[in-house]
């Protein structure tokens, strides 16, 4: 940002020099910060009608300002190491007059209505005109008054205040009579600072810690990312109103006076409420605006100025306390409150314990006591019609509370669109309604029977998002009274294709026939065992032909199986044996292993299946009913020790008909089978494809670590469907072939865009979710292109007959885009855990929404997508505190993997000697690299609270037998990466004289003596207070031109002192030759446009036709497709300029270096010694100069010179401070997908038209269209 000039004072003409007060510093911090510069700007509109004097109106207001002394206060900061206001004796404001009377009126209202927005976005100088005032003429009986000022002037509660003193003195005017002096009978604003100043800092410390007691956290209240368009509007604010009526306020009113409680009380009450509700928390914080007018001072009803303050507001509640006792509660704190109420918020939040590097909440509710008053402008020479007020903070939410005539409570909800969007805030804003209303309409309502949703809402979550639940459970025309069962269907699928091929296991294969001839052996020799329905039998075999046959055989039997893991421990398996109570092992050896503890029978396959076809091949007659057990699959428990899940046959066959319904499976199809039978993915892999006639193709475990040989496996068969785990899909994702594959799912864990970028090429892919406990899967998601920039991949849709819903703490359904527990309810919910009453009651119960059904609760956290997909979030016993911020370790993997040294990453939370929860993460790196240049990378995508404090390598992500992630085996690792190279980290004695000089300025600020060079300001206690503080003294003793929000760019010494020492250091000769390659353009380009906002933009996008061309280009000439977009460019240039040089600036790949291009087309003879010759200088080009050095250099052009860049938009954000020098800036998305390729040409619209960068840019296009067809060069 660049500090307005100050403008010298004439001494004579000071009154005073004041203070700012901690709210007014907090104001300007935010004024002097690019990101937060255009908040705080203030806008009140009246509509004047009566005798309207334009001379008296200027009168009247020079005379308020004569009497306020707020009116005529400017500031200063620079080189101060405090800001200051100063008092002016005299100060005129300045008064602007617009005329539109010669329109209509509706034209008129347009063009009003129109000024006032861009009358808001303009910038107010704080050092000159904090304040200022437009008169619109539409009549001769009508005016618009607008009145725009920064809040660090006043408040709203002085709107009334102003003007009142304004019709008064106007009325006086007119009347010909003396304007009474009042800056006499004035309070001046500087006894309130020291009114501030004398505050009790001790009381007030006492107090806040005792507030902040046992609090863990922030009330952050966010919507995801994937749920709104980005850019939608460049508003900093956008307003949805909606109003309580009169008799719902009356309602209110008796209530509250019931129960001797606020209007603020009930209201503040329903807000954290409802934000308990979005956030998942019995103990919310969020802000609220205090008047601040204190009776201490005399006459501060009538005083002007910025008196309110913002304090947070702590309210906790237990899920069974009525409801007119916790407004009750609410009401007392308020009470408490009042004493401590002017405490500064920067002290508020030390208090807190919390870190500085966000606030402390993101929703404000300003709850208005100070309307306007109606009777002012309803009599005398000038009367207001109505008014209108704008206004904008910087925080994510304000809720605005308004009485309104006639005793209607308008409420507000003010919301930045880059962090909410329209729809989530229409939700919220009917939701605190909903609860607003609720909250008085029974007499002992509780907490816990607040009901948030309309009847649409419910109905559109329960049952629209599941839709497929009604539909038909039973696939298939059976004769009456036969069951439907896995393994009758697959008996019927015998019949009809016998001798079609079955399963495919190494050189061997089987059908049908002889499946079901040896499963049907081996189920009568179970049966005869006196095995029935529910009775456990073991299945202990490696992966093969075997492990199939023995499955189908126990179902066959009526027996439920039990599928154990071959290369499990024994100590596992005796646990699995014994929890379960098998008394028959089926296994593939005569002898079972002394490490075994089985005293059962023992059953060996190899003597089952070498018995001669005769001995009892023939079917088992059935004793099944839907309700038995089919099997018993065994998971990890908190505990160490596994629980049993008891599926049962009518479970198992609605995922059949579920996964052959979106699937869409024949009898041509082949299903890799790669799973561990232990794990229910197995269950996926084998029977939707063998009860549809297809082919199990199994993988030998060797095969599926070794890539090569799987992917060898998956084309000799003509594999068309692989379903795996994530990490298993991702190593697939980097290989070639597999044509033959038409789906790829990926199941069991958290699945990553990059996982999948290129299969989604050649194939379908889907996310899959679902626990062991619902039966494999219960939501399938079809994953697109378009959505592969995702930081998270919905986990889909509720498949056919199974029933998904979001639920609060409460078992209330949460509303879209609120996060909540997943419940999955329907035909696949298991039976519970085998032997584990407590445990299969607390997490298995009725489904509160279908009678009969039941539901089983997944401790996994999800969101609902307007779309009706799921979102999921993350394990409700992984996410982690630090520093009061809730942290999903899996956003930090995500940008981990993003960084170029990083092949794999994890992130899990430890808990360090202090007790404090800290993230290490854990990473396969390709190259040397150390901690501290992934955290320099993280930083530019992450908040620091997220960066991790440990690094750990490893070799591989380790991964359980089921190819889960295995965290213990994480925890073992001691592996940490080096801090630092070799002697980059200096003792004091090696600093350098500006990392001394900046050291002892953070040591002055911060209070703190070790301070290391790389340790970052708000690590050490840092806030946006102290680095104005910060920013003044390095101004005041060392000037070295720095901006506040180059501070926030540079956190460290050592990258603050680097960043200055190559800002001051003397350009060479050479590098200021290289600035000096300058372009010409016509003259018709150009213009002066002061009122411009500095940066235009015009996109494009070349679809996959024209990408192909330049990609194909590239590569037949062995450059880059840049270096072919680059040329283009130059000979453009050279077109359009119709001489024979060209000239562009091409930012290399690291973002830092800069090499001029400047070509001469006379020696140059086509496109591809084009393209070389541009590939040449970018790559190897020696008069490359550094991007930060020309910022500081005063680069002259003629008037019809630019300076054109041309640069991947991923190296450099290009603002409008860097096209005052690159006057046209060519940013080229080379990570756009592969279906177009995406430019945007950011320019000076101060010098330049933006008509003709448009024509320059179709020409463009157009040679490009040419050069695919055609490279001759004309």
């Amino acid at each position: 940002m660049r500090e307005s000039r100050s403008t010298k004072l004439d001494k004579a003409n000071v009154e005073d020099i004041v203070a700012l007060t901690p709210m007014q510093e907090g104001l300007l911090f935010h004024y002097r910060s690019d990101r937060d510069k255009r908040y705080y700007t203030q806008q009140l509109s009246a509509r004047l009608s009566g005798h309207c004097s334009v001379e008296a109106i200027l009168q009247a207001w020079q005379n308020v300002a004569r009497a306020n002394d707020v009116l005529r206060t400017v500031f200063r900061w620079e080189k101060l190491e405090k800001p200051v206001q100063i008092v002016l004796k005299d100060m005129e404001i300045p008064i602007a007059v617009l005329d539109y009377s010669s329109y209509s009126a509706e034209q008129a209202e347009v063009m009003i209505a129109e000024f006032k927005a861009r009358d808001r976005s303009k910038e107010l100088d704080l050092e000159v005109e904090p304040m200022r005032i437009t008169l619109c003429h539409i009549n001769n009986e009508s005016w618009e008054m607008i009145i725009t000022w920064h809040h660090i002037l006043f408040d709203g509660w002085s709107n009334g205040v102003l003007l009142k003193e304004f019709l008064q003195a106007y009325q006086t005017i007119v009347e010909g009579a003396e304007v009474p002096l009042r800056t006499a009978v004035k309070t001046p604003f500087k006894q309130f600072v020291q009114l501030l100043q004398r505050q009790d800092k001790a009381l007030q410390r006492q107090y806040w810690e005792q507030e902040f007691q046992g609090w863990q956290e922030r009330t952050s209240l966010n919507e995801q990312r994937e749920l709104y368009e980005e850019g939608a509007s460049g508003e900093t604010k956008i307003s949805h109103t909606l109003t309580i009526s009169f008799q719902e306020v009356e309602a209110i009113s008796r209530y509250t006076q019931r129960h001797e409680v606020t209007l603020a009380a009930y209201l503040y009450a329903a807000w954290g409420l409802l934000l308990g509700r979005y956030c998942g928390t019995e103990d919310v914080l969020f802000g609220t605006t205090v008047s601040g007018r204190t009776p201490e001072l005399p006459g501060m009803e009538e005083m002007i100025g910025l008196f309110i303050n913002t304090v947070p507001l702590r309210i906790c509640w237990t899920s069974e306390e009525p409801v007119h006792q916790f407004v009750r509660s609410v009401n007392e704190r308020l009470k408490r409150r009042v004493d401590y109420e002017l405490t500064p918020l920067v002290d508020i939040n030390a208090y807190s314990g919390a870190d500085s590097y966000e606030p402390l909440f993101n929703s404000i509710m300003v709850v208005e006591n100070y309307p306007l008053d109606t009777s002012i402008g309803q009599a005398g020479a000038l009367r207001i019609e109505h008014y209108e007020m704008e206004e904008s903070t910087h925080y994510g939410l304000t809720i605005g509370v308004q009485l309104k005539e006639p005793g209607e409570l308008e409420l507000e909800f003010a919301y930045d669109p880059s962090s909410f969007s329209k729809p989530m805030i229409m939700r919220l804003a009917n939701h605190y309604k909903q609860i607003i209303l609720r909250m008085y309409s029974k007499a002992e309502l509780r907490i816990n029977e607040l009901e948030l949703l309309t009847a649409e809402e419910m109905e559109e979550l329960l049952f629209s998002f599941n839709q497929q639940s009604s539909a038909c459970l039973k696939s298939e025309q059976l004769e009456p009274g036969l069951e439907d069962l896995v393994q009758l269907r697959f008996e019927r699928r015998v019949m009809q294709s016998p001798d079609c091929t079955a399963l495919i296991c190494g050189e061997h294969s089987y059908t049908y026939q002889e499946i079901n001839r040896a499963a049907n052996r081996l189920a009568h020799q179970i049966r005869a065992l006196g095995v029935h329905a529910d009775k456990p039998v073991a299945i202990w075999l490696d992966r093969s032909e075997q492990l199939l046959i023995a499955m189908l055989a126990v179902l066959k039997s009526g027996a439920a199986y039990v599928p154990i893991d071959y290369d499990y421990a024994p100590g596992r398996i005796n646990q699995i044996l014994q929890d379960s109570g098998a008394r028959i092992l089926v296994m593939g050896d005569h002898v079972i292993p002394a490490s075994i503890d089985f005293d059962g029978t023992c059953m060996c396959m190899e003597k089952v299946l070498s018995a001669p076809d005769a001995v009892e091949a023939d079917p088992v007659p059935p004793v099944n009913n839907p309700s038995d057990a089919a099997y018993i699959l065994y998971t990890s428990g908190s505990t160490g020790t596994p629980k049993g899940v008891v599926v049962e046959q009518s479970n198992l066959l609605a995922y059949v008909d579920a996964f052959q319904q979106e699937f869409h499976l024949t009898g041509r199809d082949s299903f890799l089978q790669q799973a561990s039978c232990s794990f229910d993915q197995f269950v996926e892999e084998v029977y939707p494809v063998l009860l549809a006639g297809g082919q199990v193709v199994i993988a030998r475990k060797t095969d599926v670590i070794d890539m090569p040989k799987l992917v060898q496996l998956i084309d000799r068969h003509q594999v068309t469907i692989v379903s795996c785990s994530p990490l298993l899909m991702n190593e697939l994702n980097k290989q070639s072939g597999m044509d033959s594959v038409r789906i790829f799912i990926s199941g069991g864990d958290v699945l990553k865009p990059e996982y999948m970028s290129e299969l989604l090429k050649k194939a379908e892919v889907y996310n899959t979710y679902g626990p062991t406990e619902a039966t494999v899967c219960a939501t399938y998601h079809r994953c697109l292109p378009e959505h592969a920039s995702r930081t998270s991949i919905p986990i889909g849709k509720p498949i056919l007959n199974y029933r998904v819903y979001v639920l609060d703490a409460y078992g209330y359904p949460l509303p879209i885009g609120v996060p909540g527990e997943i419940f999955i309810a329907g035909a696949g919910v298991a039976r519970g855990y085998l032997n584990r009453p407590e445990l299969t009651e607390r997490h298995f119960s009725s489904d509160p929404y279908d009678d009969g059904a039941r539901m089983y609760r997944t401790g996994d956290i999800g969101l609902w997508l307007s779309d009706g997909s799921l979102l999921y979030v993350g394990r409700n016993d992984q996410q982690v505190k630090i520093r009061g911020y809730r942290v999903e370790p899996g956003d930090i993997e995500h940008h981990l993997l993003g960084l170029d040294a990083i092949d794999e990453a994890i992130v899990l939370a430890h808990q360090d000697e202090h007790g404090m929860i800290t993230l290490a993460s854990y990473v396969m790196i390709n190259r040397d690299v150390t901690a501290n240049e992934l955290r320099d990378e993280l930083s530019a995508v992450l908040p620091a609270y997220m960066i991790p404090t440990f690094f750990y390598r490893i070799d591989k992500v380790p991964r359980t037998p089921n190819g889960k992630l295995d965290r213990k085996a994480l925890l073992q690792v001691t592996d940490r990466l080096a801090v630092t190279d070799d002697g980059a980290s200096f003792e004091a004695n090696d600093d350098s004289e500006t990392e001394c000089s900046i050291r002892r300025v953070w040591q002055e600020v911060l209070k703190v003596e070790h301070i290391g060079l790389h340790e970052h300001f708000f690590d050490l206690g840092g806030n946006s207070i102290l680095l104005m503080q910060l920013h003044a003294k390095l101004e005041k003793e060392y000037g070295f031109g720095i901006q506040i929000v180059d501070l926030f760019s540079y956190t460290t010494i050592a990258k603050l002192a680097k960043w200055v020492d190559e800002k001051h250091s003397v350009p060479k000769q050479e590098e200021q030759a290289a600035w000096s390659v300058y372009q010409q353009l016509p003259a018709t380009f150009f213009h002066r446009h002061l009122n411009g906002t500095g940066i235009g933009i015009v996109r494009f996008h070349l679809q996959s036709q024209l990408r192909e061309a330049v990609d194909g280009l590239a590569s037949d000439t062995e450059v880059e497709s840049l270096d072919v977009l680059t040329g283009m460019a130059l000979y453009l240039f050279s077109e359009w300029n119709e001489k024979t040089g060209a000239a562009i600036h091409s930012l290399r790949a690291e973002g830092e270096q800069v090499v001029p291009l400047s070509l001469d087309f006379t020696k140059i003879s086509g496109f591809e010694e084009l393209f070389q010759h541009v590939h040449q200088g970018r790559v190897n080009g020696t008069n490359a100069y550094h991007i930060g050095r020309i910022q500081s250099t005063h680069v002259k052009k003629g008037d019809d010179e630019v300076l054109p860049l041309i640069y991947r938009q991923q190296d450099l954000d290009i603002d409008a401070a860097w096209l005052d020098i690159y006057d046209m800036a060519w940013g080229i998305d080379i990570q756009a997908d592969e279906h177009q390729l995406s430019i945007s040409i950011k320019f000076n619209d101060k010098r330049m038209k933006k008509e003709a960068v448009q024509m320059l840019t179709n020409g463009y296009v157009d040679l490009l269209r040419q050069l695919s067809t055609s490279r001759v060069m004309s």
